[in-house]
């Protein structure tokens, strides 16, 4: 299953988080592990998705004498199908963005100097959004064919009652929508979710 898609974690395992990474293996399937993943959070991605590969090690071990690229918005190649079936392991960046972004996906580029670097475009994409592009274009879609929203703005129900909020990032449309992990909305309709 070429190329395998390395989610190198760089967070917490908050449910956002946790939220975002059950969805890439739902649009994934086995080809997903997510990398540098503390033992908690591996303990609850296999409870709720026990065929979702995570280890501990980081992608510079998992993908060490593999043909390796590495997503970085700071690439200045853009990504298309022919240039993604030459690797082995394609690595996205577990990182729950900033706004404005911090570019901490030079900490990963560090660890592995030996991978080539490639965009999806100048936005900054959720983990789950990025799969998703990732996925399309394994089937043959060209970035330009996947439409994308920037800034959605959501609305969401609590028990307090509804607000609009805005995502500072771009998501995949997918039937008209934005493509967003339901276990994140959830999150975001619970109490403790208005404190994010």
């Amino acid at each position: 299953m070429k190329p395998r898609i390395v989610i190198e974690n760089m967070e917490d395992p908050t449910p956002w988080v946790v939220g975002e990474y059950l969805h890439s293996y739902r649009i994934a399937g086995k080809r997903i592990l997510v990398s540098n993943a503390p033992i908690k959070m591996i303990e609850t991605l296999k409870k709720r998705e026990p065929e979702l590969e995570a280890t501990p090690q980081p992608a510079s071990e998992v993908c060490r004498r593999k043909k390796t690229l590495l997503l970085d918005p700071d690439a200045h190649t853009r990504l298309d199908p022919i240039l993604l079936r030459r690797y082995d392991c394609v690595v996205v960046g577990g990182i729950m963005g900033d706004y404005p972004r911090k570019g901490r996906t030079k900490i990963i580029r560090e660890t592995m100097p030996w991978a080539d670097t490639a965009n999806i475009g100048p936005e900054q994409f959720s983990v789950d959004g990025t799969v998703y592009v990732i996925v399309s274009m394994l089937e043959g879609k060209r970035l330009e064919d996947i439409p994308v929203v920037k800034r959605p703005e959501i609305e969401i129900r609590t028990p307090l009652g509804s607000y609009t909020l805005e995502l500072p990032f771009a998501y995949p449309l997918v039937d008209g929508k934005p493509l967003i992990s339901e276990d994140v909305i959830w999150y975001l309709s619970r109490i403790e979710g208005l404190e994010f």
